[in-house]
């Protein structure tokens, strides 16, 4: 049950929606009342993310252990949609009157829910360009915008970890993409194409050179800003990096001991193909 704000009138958008499918207005969030003391446990576990996110935003806190924070804050952010967000949604599906005991439809919460993630997000994006900007005073240099053509390209081109690439047209089903991976989109006249990152530790690409300190490139936005370079000749209309999150349904019968372990695997097997419960798309134009 996805909810957005703007709908951009572009290919990739229209790619991306059979994924989620069209979107839906979110559900009315009421006004809760001074009788009301019962705060729902979703948006009470996004607080305790928010307090995450506040050590990453603490200049008293190491660069590097500032990172590292913010890195949580994004794998807890996925983990709670997998879980507690296809929860929601499996809830409002099949329960849409069922209200929670502070008041609020699984519809309404999911609103709230989103409106949250979207703050936290933007929040998020702000104190991580603080942090790379720390690092760079220590030696350490994280690139993570390519607006420009640089000697540099040559070098990435050529230390360029393994890809995988999909060209599809624009009316074809979109290809399974797997789960826990970058994906770069990569718009052509009547065709696409998208960029899986298959190693996501591969995604920091260092820069090897005589100077002192370290260099590092973020390899998705790298591949965005220069896939041109991938695709020699053809006429590129559009790119951004993006992930999917997939429902973890690992559901099982607690009272078939026997099979537990049987069970576990089937239920791990099934994530790699389950419903995608969220989109996240680096690009301004799908905020």
């Amino acid at each position: 049950m996805p909810s957005v704000v703007k709908k951009p009138k572009t290919a990739g958008w229209d790619v991306l929606t059979k994924l989620i499918g069209e979107p839906r207005a979110a559900a009315p969030v009421p006004v809760m009342g001074e009788a009301d003391t019962l705060f729902n446990r979703e948006l009470s576990w996004l607080d305790f993310n928010e307090r995450v996110l506040s050590e990453a935003a603490d200049p008293s806190v190491p660069a590097l252990e500032r990172l590292r924070f913010c890195a949580i804050v994004s794998s807890n952010l996925d983990e709670f949609f997998m879980v507690r967000v296809a929860g929601l949604s499996r809830v409002a599906r099949s329960k849409p009157k069922t209200r929670y005991q502070d008041g609020l439809t699984a519809a309404q919460v999911y609103a709230q829910v989103r409106e949250y993630v979207v703050r936290q997000k933007a929040r998020q994006a702000d104190v991580l360009v603080d942090i790379l900007t720390e690092l760079r005073y220590s030696g350490i240099r994280i690139d993570s915008e390519f607006l420009k053509a640089s000697p540099l390209d040559r070098t990435i081109l050529n230390d360029l970890p393994p890809l995988t690439v999909t060209v599809q047209g624009t009316k074809d089903p979109v290809p399974h993409l797997g789960f826990n991976q970058l994906h770069i989109y990569v718009g052509f006249p009547g065709e696409y194409a998208i960029v899986t990152i298959t190693d996501r530790a591969s995604r920091l690409l260092r820069i090897r050179s005589k100077g002192a300190g370290l260099h590092y490139v973020l390899l998705e936005r790298w591949i965005a800003d220069r896939a041109a370079k991938l695709f020699p000749g053809r006429e590129v209309l559009e790119t951004f990096p993006f992930k999917v999150i997939r429902e973890a349904d690992l559901r099982y019968r607690p009272e078939d001991e026997e099979q537990l372990e049987d069970q576990i695997l089937e239920a791990v097997g099934r994530r790699t193909r389950a419903r995608v419960v969220r989109l996240e798309v680096d690009s301004p134009a799908y905020s």
